[in-house]
């Protein structure tokens, strides 16, 4: 008798678990139901209010920043305002690409450019611990040079509305960081020097800040220069 009843609870467990695993795969696709619901209706809702209240519940960068784009100022706000809690490195740079695509080249409201500004200079930008050169290593320039070369221009036209989120101390280290190049050439260091000629050639003396520095990049430069040539030479 009491094997029979040892059998029987054991026979209950079985069952009681079983039950318990198809309540959790119901609950599961339940779920993921719900959330396709939700971003059929945060990319399509003919109301903008509802994509909004929808984006609101997003949590994945890739569910957000398609939202960059939406006919609605307030959503493509929203979208940028909840792109700030995600750190550089869950960026992709194709995702930063199409963020500074969709909010700084293509947008013309001054309410969606402003946000985004904000974004890249008050979190990419410290992300990067206040060095271009840092921030350009991560958004790739040699495939994605507009892109690099607005970001750039941010970076240089920011004013105090666009920074004011940061500390007196954390200003002065971000335009510190827009007026020093450092000590080792690199693609990234060419691209800030050769944008800031084009660009404002009046603030390249504050980032090479005399001539034996200038002829040290140029001849590291030719030096690069001559080996890549070398090498597809010999190739």
């Amino acid at each position: 008798r009491h094997a029979a009843l040892k059998g029987a609870v054991k026979a209950l467990a079985v069952i009681h678990e079983q039950q318990q695993l198809e309540e959790a795969e119901r609950m599961t696709s339940s779920s993921s139901e719900f959330r396709k619901a939700l971003q059929w209706s945060c990319c399509h809702d003919p109301s903008w209010t509802n994509r909004s209240a929808a984006l609101s519940t997003m949590i994945n960068l890739e569910d957000i920043l398609p939202r960059v784009r939406d006919v609605k100022t307030q959503v493509r706000v929203q979208a940028i305002q909840k792109l700030h809690s995600f750190a550089l490195e869950d960026w992709t740079a194709q995702q930063c690409a199409t963020l500074t695509q969709s909010a700084l080249i293509n947008e013309r409201c001054d309410e969606t450019r402003n946000v985004a500004k904000v974004l890249v200079c008050t979190r990419w930008m410290k992300a990067a611990k206040y060095c271009p050169i840092n921030l350009l290593s991560h958004l790739q320039p040699s495939l994605y040079e507009k892109e690099c070369e607005t970001i750039i221009k941010v970076l240089i036209d920011a004013d105090d509305e666009t920074l004011k989120e940061l500390s007196a101390a954390e200003i002065g280290a971000f335009r510190k960081g827009l007026n020093t190049v450092p000590a080792n050439i690199t693609s990234e260091t060419l691209f800030l020097a050769r944008f800031i000629c084009a660009d404002a050639p009046e603030r390249l003396s504050s980032l090479i800040a005399d001539i034996p520095r200038l002829c040290e990049l140029l001849t590291e430069c030719l030096s690069k220069l001559a080996t890549l040539e070398n090498k597809y030479s010999d190739d």
